[in-house]
């Protein structure tokens, strides 16, 4: 089944435009250097909002505050990126020897169906979908 070229495209698009936004204003602003930490640990089970906060200097309140101006929280972003992570690996053939479980675990899953739930409520359809 083909890729929804607008599920594809909104990791890029976020990604230019915390880029765009941090050239703009001369730096790294805390919520891009939150994004960029968060895109780095994606597959660490641990990541947390907490451990995000401490990371980039602020507290866990202050983080989802700066998420919550773009209408979004920490939890949901770093769901989204993990999907969409999960979702390029699944697609791509050099991959294709590697199980949807080991894929999700990968990117930070825990559970094959909690990996499966929340991939078809985001992309309206299951992970086999791309095998």
């Amino acid at each position: 089944m083909a890729a929804r070229p607008e599920a594809v495209a909104d990791g890029a698009d976020e990604t230019a435009l915390d880029l765009l936004r941090a050239l703009l204003t001369g730096g790294a602003p805390p919520l891009f250097a939150a994004k960029d930490y968060i895109d780095r640990h994606l597959g660490d089970h641990e990541l947390s909002p907490a451990r995000v906060a401490a990371v980039v200097g602020m507290s866990a309140r202050h983080l989802g505050r700066l998420f919550a101006a773009e209408g979004d929280t920490p939890g949901r972003y770093v769901l989204r990126r993990r999907l969409a992570r999960a979702r390029r690996e699944l697609a791509d053939p050099a991959t294709r020897h590697r199980t949807i479980a080991d894929i999700a675990h990968r990117w930070g899953f825990a559970s094959h169906a909690h990996f499966t739930r929340v991939f078809r409520a985001e992309y309206g359809h299951p992970p086999t979908d791309l095998r």
